[in-house]
């Protein structure tokens, strides 16, 4: 990701240099007093100016394009850095857990766990399920839940998610005297808030999303403890 960024900040500073080159180009000392004033062709400096020291239309377009590329090549730079680095914790964690005796960290079991998870709580935060919710939460996170969806029921809106597609589960962090782990999830969904009453759309977040679910065990199976942000991977990678 490194070397990327270089060449892309490279790249953007010397097309900011060359268009302010440019801008400068006609600006500096007056060329008109290379020739005579009394002379019929003489040549009028302020033609030059306006032709040489205009930023015009097609400039300014093609900056805008050049910034918008460099920030897309940044942008997928950052994506790809991010899944390097969640591989390599996740065959590091790997070659941990079968050396792990107890039952609980069996690596197949977990992931199958932690996707049947992701979707059932999907789902039951559709449905505005507590029930359901307090059984998977720790108790924290249990209480953060439920007063954002009462949030939503007094402003008779739903959050629902639907066509729920898991990308990628990795390992990406582990305390097995904790019995704690961290997992980063890579998902697709169509995501909506509606108005319960008229079923009106009121906000449309449907994509790709990618965070850092973390579990720790409970009695007899695992609970999620906290939900990470992408932005926040410094924490886990």
């Amino acid at each position: 990701m490194f070397r990327i960024n270089q060449i892309c900040l490279k790249f953007f500073l010397l097309l900011v240099y060359f268009q302010t080159a440019e801008s400068r180009a006609g600006g500096g000392d007056d060329s008109s007093s290379d020739y005579s004033s009394d002379d019929s062709s003489s040549y009028d400096s302020s033609d030059s100016s306006d032709s040489k020291g205009e930023w015009t239309t097609t400039d300014s377009y093609f900056f805008l394009g050049c910034t918008f590329i460099f920030i897309i090549l940044i942008a997928t730079a950052s994506i790809f850095s991010i899944d390097r680095k969640v591989d390599k914790k996740h065959k590091q964690i790997s070659k941990k857990l079968k050396n792990a005796g107890d039952f609980i960290w069996d690596e197949n079991l977990i992931i199958s766990s932690v996707k049947e998870s992701f979707i059932a709580l999907q789902k039951a935060w559709s449905k505005q399920d507590l029930d359901f919710i307090e059984r998977k939460l720790t108790k924290k996170l249990f209480i953060k839940w439920r007063n954002l969806l009462m949030e939503m029921r007094n402003r008779d809106e739903r959050n629902v998610v639907s066509d729920i597609v898991v990308n990628k589960i990795k390992f990406v962090k582990l305390q097995e005297n904790e019995k704690r782990f961290t997992v980063f999830i890579d998902a697709k969904v169509k995501d909506v808030t509606v108005n319960i009453h008229s079923g009106k759309v009121l906000k449309d977040q449907t994509g790709n999303f990618r965070e850092f679910w973390t579990y720790v065990w409970g009695v007899d199976s695992w609970l999620l403890r906290k939900i990470n942000q992408e932005s926040e991977n410094t924490k886990f990678l």
